[in-house]
């Protein structure tokens, strides 16, 4: 799962929403993590609503942790931060968190009516690529 998550460029295969998602830069820290410059397009098919983030993403793979931080594109901040602990035998936990504050306030009331659905979407198209992938 852990590659999964950190795989970004590979989000628009799998991802609802995402139209787009290209790694325009990345390089080893001076620790060890790995650190990734993102463009994530999302697009809503029947609003047509969408736009790209950039984000900077640090991948830590000795402490099984991702985050991703934006500030461009709708979103005036949208953080996001994944843990992974063992739990047995090819299976894993993976916790999420997200937080967000969008731009404008028609968009944040859109925001805030439609993530809990939104969230449960993402999880499980990572659910979903983990079954295609590892069976």
């Amino acid at each position: 799962m852990f590659d999964l998550v950190a795989d970004v460029e590979r989000y628009c295969d799998f991802m609802p929403l995402c139209a787009r998602s290209v790694v325009t830069a990345r390089r080893v820290l001076g620790d060890g993590r790995e650190e990734l410059t993102a463009m994530l397009e999302v697009q809503h098919a029947k609003t047509g609503l969408g736009g790209k983030f950039d984000s900077l993403v640090h991948v830590d793979r000795d402490r099984l942790e991702i985050s991703a931080a934006s500030k461009t594109g709708p979103v005036k901040s949208l953080i996001n931060k994944w843990r992974f602990e063992e739990a047995g035998e090819g299976h894993c936990t993976a916790n999420f968190s997200i937080e967000y504050e969008m731009r404008s306030w028609p968009m944040q009331v859109l925001m805030n009516r439609v993530y809990e659905r939104a969230f449960q979407k993402i999880a499980n198209a990572f659910r979903e690529r983990a079954r295609q992938v590892y069976g």
